[in-house]
């Protein structure tokens, strides 16, 4: 299965994200930078890590304003 998703990173650290439906084995997921506010530089959103219910998502530490984000996860689900 494949679900996707946006969300908002609003501060620099350590951000959960649950899928809507947890996967039997999940594959990987991926994210990118839809726009963003208020910024100077670059831009680096990154998957910390992830498991059949969520994954975590940081940005920047010298981030401030708004970084919109799409991600998308593919895995499986079992019958």
């Amino acid at each position: 299965i494949m679900q996707w998703g946006t969300l908002t990173l609003t501060t620099d650290g350590h951000v959960p994200v649950v899928f809507p439906t947890s996967f039997t084995n999940i594959r990987n997921v991926t994210t990118s930078v839809r726009s963003y506010d208020s910024w100077s530089g670059s831009v680096t959103v990154y998957v910390e890590d992830f498991s059949s219910t969520q994954f975590s998502v940081n940005r920047n530490n010298d981030a401030s304003g708004y970084v919109y984000v799409y991600w998308q996860a593919v895995g499986y689900k079992a019958p």
